[in-house]
């Protein structure tokens, strides 16, 4: 795995993007990208209580669609018994995560999305896909209808999850963003800490973005085999 987090210049204070990997049992793994509307303490503190919720219902082995559905339940609940608590009024509504449970021994990927861009698939044979995955709506607000999909990969396929910081720009049209970011992933380079960096600089400094950026690169393997750099 590789990552990188990119914070916006032109908005004051930390973001509300994150993104985690979180073990599982049966070698499995959870990878996780998530992002909260706005700039500042709120959108620290409202993503803080995301990214807590994730890490319990993961390790309750809640499934993805599901997990998704709690989530939204639970930040309604946590507002309505603190209306005045910080990061849950107005920062939350709008707040979007993509959750990706890897399973190595059957090399397939079960994801589910809140209103988060589809996570992108490079192939051993260098062409790069958007999974097909239904969009739910935001966390926060309320809907709980989510949807999950099994997505079966290659082994040495490269996953990658990102906020959408990375392909939306002011002005900009956001498959200009998607094909931006799967040609820089098709780049022909091996290690994905230099995957990475062409991402960066082939999409990120083609055309700025206002919003904060998270990026999180996963190449997958059959059986319990080691992670490879």
């Amino acid at each position: 795995m590789a990552s990188r987090y990119l914070p916006s210049d032109t908005h004051g204070g930390v973001g509300g993007d994150w993104f985690d990997v979180i073990p599982l049992s049966d070698d499995r793994v959870a990878l996780v990208v998530g992002d909260v509307v706005g700039h500042g303490i709120n959108a620290a503190a409202a993503m803080g209580r995301l990214r807590t919720v994730v890490h319990t219902l993961t390790n309750l082995g809640v499934p993805s669609a599901e997990l998704l559905s709690r989530l939204d339940e639970l930040v309604l609940e946590m507002a309505r018994e603190s209306p005045d608590d910080i990061g849950l009024t107005s920062t939350t509504v709008g707040a979007t995560c993509l959750y990706v449970v890897y399973d190595p021994s059957t090399l397939r990927c079960t994801m589910a999305s809140a209103g988060h861009p589809p996570p992108a698939i490079l192939s051993p044979d260098g062409t790069v896909a958007f999974a097909d995955l239904p969009v739910g709506p935001p966390i926060g607000v309320g809907l709980m209808e989510f949807e999950s999909v099994e997505v079966e990969l290659s082994e040495g396929s490269v996953i990658a999850l990102y906020t959408d910081g990375l392909i939306e720009t002011r002005g900009g049209d956001i498959d200009d963003g998607l094909d931006r970011l799967g040609r820089a992933l098709a780049s022909p380079v091996e290690a994905l800490d230099d995957l990475c960096e062409a991402v960066v600089d082939n999409v990120v400094a083609a055309s700025p973005s206002e919003d904060d950026i998270a990026l999180l690169l996963a190449r997958v393997q059959g059986g319990s085999a080691s992670p490879s750099p």
